[in-house]
């Protein structure tokens, strides 16, 4: 087993995992193992959330089997992870791909896990700009990679992709390491910064709706606890314990960083005049 490092973690895996940086460390926070496929599960699990798609039809199921976590990706793989998250075991469908195992793993999977250690992991991709680190929160599809990708085509440096660790002094500093994706293209050297890095501002994606005008417009610290807790990575969805503390830290960082909601067109032939609007915004900031 070969150990790596993502976001302050020390995972260990059975399988290779090239996009992520290799660890020296001698033990594992946490270890990943592939397991053969199975038809049924051993333990009937009790689902306690289930994300959907538009038509109704499920995506992804949340629940406990026995004493784990299962997370079921549907038709793909399930997804065991041990109740203090310093284990996880796969089984994958038959005929699914590596790399659609390491996709879920380290996009889906590994952030949930890092929550559930404590750690504040939002869903949302970031890039660092000449006026510091922008960060952009919404859910999937909502534009959140391609705006990154248009930072980083203009001179910037895409940070991280769909996962973003809160941490560092005054728990309001980006911690990189995570995976780098093929849609943002960037040097190897620009994805796995080593040092956590200044937030300057949370951008909020509104969701996707017919609008001519790219707006911006500040969002107060109280509001903007509710709006991030929507775009966290969660593994326990009862637990108030954890909550209680997800707050905590989204309130110390709503009090440190501003955050605000970005309504634009999607458009991609106004691409350039939305990255346009960002960094003229991220640039009057005081």
């Amino acid at each position: 087993m070969a150990m790596h490092r993502v976001s302050g973690l020390r995972l260990e895996a059975d399988i290779p995992l090239p996009e992520l940086p290799r660890a020296s460390a001698l033990r594992a926070d946490c270890q990943f193992q592939l397991l053969p496929p199975r038809r049924r599960a051993a333990v009937p699990p009790a689902w306690l959330h289930r994300w959907r798609r538009d038509d109704g039809g499920v995506l992804v199921s949340l629940g406990r089997a026995g004493r784990d976590y299962l997370v079921r990706f549907t038709g793909l793989a399930d997804f065991l992870i041990s109740r203090e998250a310093d284990l996880v075991r796969c089984r994958a469908r038959p005929g699914i791909s590596p790399a659609t195992v390491r996709h879920l793993l380290l996009d889906q999977v590994i952030p949930m896990v890092l929550a559930h250690r404590g750690r504040l992991a939002l869903h949302a991709s970031a890039a660092i700009t000449g006026d510091g680190a922008l960060a952009f929160a919404g859910k999937a599809g909502w534009g959140k990679s391609t705006i990154c990708a248009s930072l980083a085509h203009a001179g910037g440096s895409p940070l991280a992709d769909d996962c973003l660790v809160i941490g560092g002094r005054h728990d309001s500093e980006l911690v990189s390491d995570y995976s780098e994706k093929r849609r943002i293209t960037s040097r190897r050297s620009d994805i796995r910064r080593r040092s956590p890095v200044p937030l300057r501002a949370i951008y909020v994606l509104s969701p996707p709706r017919r609008r001519r005008a790219i707006r911006i417009a500040r969002i107060e610290p109280r509001e903007a606890v509710g709006r991030l807790l929507a775009h966290t990575h969660r593994l326990d969805l009862t637990d108030r314990s954890r909550l209680v503390a997800e707050l905590d830290a989204l309130s110390r960082l709503a009090a440190r960083v501003p955050v605000f909601e970005l309504a634009f067109p999607r458009d991609l032939a106004r691409l350039a005049a939305l990255r346009a609007a960002v960094l003229r915004h991220a640039g009057g900031l005081p």
